[in-house]
Parts: C-alpha cells; sequence; structure tokens
C-alpha cells in the first residue's frame, strides 16, 4: 500500500450558493476510485472586509447530498481571517467534500493522505 501525504485541493475559490443549506454543484475534492483519504486539515481564507459564512459538507459516494452531510454549519470567518480545521477524518473511494459561502471572497485548502493499494 501507498501513502500519499499531499493538498488534496486548492486553494480554491468556495462556491457561492444563495442558501446555507444548499450545496454547490461541484465538490472541492472528491476521493479517487480505489482509494482511501484521510483529511487532515481544512484552512479557510476570508480575503474580504467584512465576516462571511461557510458551510462544509463530506458526501459519501452513494447518497444525494443534504443537510444531514454537514459537518460545519454556518461557521463565521471575521474579516481578513483564516481558519484552521485539525481533524482526522476517513473517507471512502468517490466520498466528496463540498464547501460553500454566500459571497465571493473566501478560499479553502484541504490537505491529508491518500491511500492506494
Amino acid at each position: 500500500m501507498a501513502f500519499l501525504q499531499k493538498r488534496l485541493a486548492g486553494p480554491v475559490a468556495i462556491a457561492t450558493t444563495a442558501s446555507s443549506t444548499t450545496a454547490p454543484g461541484s465538490a472541492t475534492y472528491t476521493v479517487p476510485v480505489s482509494t482511501t483519504t484521510i483529511v487532515k486539515q481544512i484552512m479557510v481564507t476570508n480575503t474580504t472586509a467584512s465576516a462571511q459564512v461557510v458551510t462544509i459538507w463530506i458526501k459519501p459516494s452513494a447518497a444525494t447530498i443534504a443537510s444531514t452531510h454537514i459537518i460545519f454549519h454556518s461557521l463565521t470567518l471575521a474579516a481578513n481571517e483564516t481558519t484552521l480545521i485539525n481533524l482526522s477524518l476517513v473517507m471512502a473511494a468517490s466520498d466528496a467534500i463540498y464547501v460553500r459561502t454566500g459571497a465571493s471572497g473566501l478560499n479553502v485548502t484541504v490537505s491529508g493522505i491518500e491511500e492506494t493499494p
């Protein structure tokens, strides 16, 4: 088995949607086929001069994204703030991370470990 520490996604602008419970249309990161991922850190940066809100989902591969998949709901970032979320979240092949905000100016970077056979 091979373990690869890597930046899984980003830095990339976070998708915007009108509702905090509506996921964006595309995933920030999707676990590749035949791979298990351990997400170690999600870094969210607010580059605007006002507070902004971000919501993060973890969608299992066979599921339709829903509010039950939210792991951070309406997380508020102050003006020009960067927040580091440290975790050890195991994700299976084709699971996905979705991140959304109501306004532009937020970026996300996801780091972790991919394990392949």
